[in-house]
């Protein structure tokens, strides 16, 4: 029900949770409904917002719902690998370091 819900709005900001997130992979989920439902957000909004924090970082689960070119902001207590700088500099993707 909420998948098909979603087709028919559209959000200014999604904010996605995810358990995975690998460079080359991108984002992941155990779940295949919540990532269904990620995915539909992400399809909506002008602009995405993934919140994760450290041990989700270079983890790849079962169900891949998005790239990480689709996402805009990713906000996380730790800044990303080194060896992820390059990469995001190409996406265009903001990576903020949320500190206490």
């Amino acid at each position: 029900m909420g998948v098909e819900m979603m087709d028919n709005i559209h959000v200014d900001k999604a904010f996605i949770g995810t358990t995975g997130v690998l460079l080359n992979y991108g984002l992941s989920d155990y779940s295949y409904d919540k990532g269904i439902l990620s995915q539909k957000f992400i399809e909506k909004a002008n602009e995405v917002i993934v919140m994760i924090d450290n041990t989700k970082i270079g983890v790849k689960n079962h169900y891949k719902f998005a790239e990480l070119e689709d996402v805009d902001i990713i906000i996380s207590d730790k800044n990303p690998p080194d060896d992820w700088e390059k990469e995001i500099d190409k996406l265009n993707l903001k990576w903020i370091e949320a500190k206490k």
